[in-house]
């Protein structure tokens, strides 16, 4: 808690003094936030949101705020298959060939 608190209060040039009431308040509703996640934690994410469990349930079951579980699906979940990257480089076609606008 304390390199975390250090961490952020310099992110957010704030004190340490300053940032601890706001994290106690934070936690008083959320109390794993800005806590790490464990392997077993976002294998259980993983599972309730392909279970279709709203973001706000499953806020209140991990104990932290529903940003924090938008961020780590966001980190955790492949990208939906219109999302990804193509595999021949920018334009879907291999780099030795030009398309047709060019």
């Amino acid at each position: 808690m304390a390199s975390l608190s250090g961490s952020a209060a310099v992110a957010l040039g704030l004190a340490t003094a300053t940032l601890r009431p706001y994290l106690e308040e934070v936690r008083r509703r959320h109390p794993n936030a800005y806590a790490p996640w464990t392997a077993d934690e976002e294998a259980r994410l993983i599972e309730r949101y392909q279970a279709g469990v709203s973001i706000g349930d499953m806020a209140q079951e991990f104990g932290r705020r529903p940003g924090a579980l938008n961020s780590r699906l966001l980190r955790i979940l492949p990208p939906a298959p219109d999302q990804r990257e193509p595999e021949n480089g920018y334009d879907g076609l291999p780099d030795d060939e030009e398309p047709d606008w060019l």
